[in-house]
């Protein structure tokens, strides 16, 4: 079997795809709750929206299999970095990325500073990540782009569980 090269800029744009059908999922469902069937919308003047906390942004919860779901069950992708040094083309190369990977609670939200002068996305970190055979059976440099390696610098497979509190905070100067 030929060597299988990850190809992000086809697996982007699904996982665009996906995210949004997700996000029109959830706004489809958000119209069943009780509040909406309750009755029509109304606009809130600025003293009561700033008044509205909770049940902002979006979560994301995923079961993730990546290369048949298990290092070393050749199945595993091929993930290939092309470098330019010194008139030459060189190529890290990670053979046979593969497992699975559980993720809970991924969120985004925009919020306000605490002193009121502007917003910023925060990224809250997974609250669970379950790694189950997940890693990759090789690791090197290489010549070709084909991501055949002839010096291997080591394997490793991941089995654990890690859980996460915190965010990270992005906002404009």
């Amino acid at each position: 079997m030929g060597a299988r090269i990850m190809n992000l800029t086809h697996t982007l744009p699904r996982l665009f795809l996906a995210i949004g059908m997700l996000v029109s999922f959830v706004h489809v469902q958000a119209e069943d709750t009780p509040a909406a069937v309750a009755g029509a919308l109304q606009m809130l003047d600025d003293g009561a929206l700033s008044d509205v906390t909770g049940q902002g942004g979006l979560s994301f919860a995923g079961h993730i299999v990546i290369g048949g779901g298990s290092v070393g069950n050749g199945q595993g992708a091929n993930i290939v970095w092309g470098n330019f040094f010194g008139g030459k083309n060189f190529y890290a190369v990670t053979q046979g990325y593969a497992g699975t990977l559980d993720i809970a609670t991924l969120s985004f939200d925009m919020k306000m500073l605490p002193d009121g002068s502007q917003q910023y996305v925060e990224i809250g970190l997974p609250v669970f990540m379950r790694m189950t055979d997940y890693g990759y059976t090789g690791f090197g440099i290489s010549n070709e782009p084909s991501g055949n390696l002839t010096n291997n610098l080591g394997s490793v497979t991941i089995n654990s569980t890690i859980t996460m509190q915190g965010a990270v905070r992005f906002w404009a100067h």
